[in-house]
Parts: structure tokens; C-alpha cells; sequence
């Protein structure tokens, strides 16, 4: 867990009264991990820095996080190099598995690792549902 996500629930306690938004970036992301052949879904910061996950074991969630930012940046920059605008999904398709990002914004971007590449269209489809609940759990904390 990073500082930053310790400091921002500390913040959120203090400025809500603790209340409860409808479902926790934890809860919202065990949707993904649902799906088999998950092996990590997380919401990391801009900086690369994970704010909430759900992996397997031995899955290295913090060095996957701190390249995912930077794998999101490449994909920034390519769409304004050849006038697309800005990325609003990045699949990476690799010999054993894929990684999918899609950004939240300037703060934040979903991460998701699977095995498999046939469940693709659940992954997509459960990232655009549950794209807004996950906004508006980072914006709680």
C-alpha cells in the first residue's frame, strides 16, 4: 500500500466522517480478478506508485506499476505524435498473456494482467462498467 493511498484515506476519515461510497477500490477491483486468467488488477498512481491491488502470488505488483506508467506515457505520446489524441485504452499483447491500461485521468490509471487473451472483451467491457465507481472511490480517498 503507498504512502500516498494512506494519506488520501486519512484525509478522506477526516473530511467525510468516515463514511462509506458504495463500493471500495478493493471490492471493484475483485470484479476483474473474477474473470480467469487474472493474475493482477490495480489502480496505480501517475506516479507510478500502486494505490490499490489485487494479485496473485509472486506477482511483483509494484515493479508492474512503476513500468505501467510509463507504458501509458509511450502510448500518450504516440497518439499526440501522429494526431489520434490521447489513449483511452492500451492493450499489450504478449506471447503469454496481456496487460491492459486505461487511464483515470491525470491521477490515475487501471492496470489489469491476464494469461489469457480470449476473455479480452469481459476485461474491456468491465472496465468501462465499472470506469466512474472506481473514479468516485479515488475521489473518496
Amino acid at each position: 500500500m503507498s504512502l500516498i493511498y494512506i494519506l488520501r484515506s486519512a484525509i478522506y476519515n477526516l473530511k467525510s466522517g468516515g463514511k462509506k461510497v458504495a463500493k471500495t477500490l478493493k471490492e471493484l477491483l475483485t470484479e476483474f480478478k473474477k474473470v480467469e486468467g487474472v493474475d493482477l488488477a490495480a489502480i496505480v498512481g501517475s506516479d507510478g506508485l500502486v494505490i490499490e491491488s489485487i494479485a496473485k502470488a509472486g506477482v511483483d505488483v509494484d515493479a508492474i506499476g512503476a513500468l505501467a506508467d510509463n507504458g501509458l506515457a509511450m502510448a500518450r505520446a504516440l497518439g499526440m505524435q501522429i494526431a489520434k489524441g490521447a489513449p483511452v485504452q492500451t492493450l499489450l499483447e504478449y506471447e503469454r498473456g496481456i496487460l491492459l491500461l486505461e487511464s483515470l485521468g491525470d491521477e490515475a490509471m487501471i492496470v489489469i494482467s491476464s494469461q489469457q487473451v480470449s476473455d479480452l472483451g469481459r476485461l474491456r467491457f468491465l472496465t468501462r462498467h465499472h470506469r466512474h465507481a472506481i473514479i468516485e472511490a479515488l475521489n473518496a480517498i
